[in-house]
């Protein structure tokens, strides 16, 4: 039986390879405004979305706050990659004091405003680390939220890892 870190760290490797490949494959909407696969285009339901998109910021927010300080206050779980794993404790609990207290988002890391991705410095271990929030729709972890502004509809899942794994 597969070893459950190998599991995990194989698991992030597909959600992450697969978000990699869905952002390379930016479609064009239509001139009736949605995209080749029926969807909204993501650009005309931003400010439709405004709204949604805040209240998804305070989720994570109240989320990602909490991480490795104990039960979420959301449903979710934290995690780190191999990477992070492997550095010593105490550069482990500043990455993690970091992601707790991150506020730096701007347009260009944050263009949605739904506060679900930041990076910063490790200065004392040399690094620079990425944290990412996915919506799930149960803990199941096997198909994404509907709706990700309802709490009580997602399951949150915070990665934390290497900048070189991403």
């Amino acid at each position: 039986m597969p070893e459950p870190i190998f599991c995990a760290c194989a698991l992030l490797a597909i959600c992450y390879g697969l978000n990699v490949y869905l952002l390379k494959q930016k479609r064009r909407p239509a001139a009736n405004g949605k995209t080749d696969h029926g969807l909204p285009h993501k650009r005309q339901t931003q400010s439709m979305s405004a709204g949604r998109s805040a209240q998804i910021a305070t989720l994570n927010d109240r989320f990602r706050s909490a991480c490795g300080a104990g039960e979420p206050p959301i449903a979710g779980r934290y995690a780190m990659t191999s990477g992070v794993a492997a550095l010593e404790p105490q550069f482990q609990s500043a990455a993690l004091q970091q992601v707790r207290s991150f506020d730096s988002f701007t347009d260009e890391n944050d263009p949605y405003g739904e506060h679900d991705f930041g990076g910063f410095e490790l200065e004392d271990a040399g690094e620079r680390l990425f944290w990412k929030i996915d919506y799930y729709a149960d803990q199941q972890m096997v198909m994404g939220a509907e709706d990700p502004s309802d709490a009580d509809a997602s399951y949150r899942v915070l990665t934390l890892m290497l900048a070189s794994e991403y």
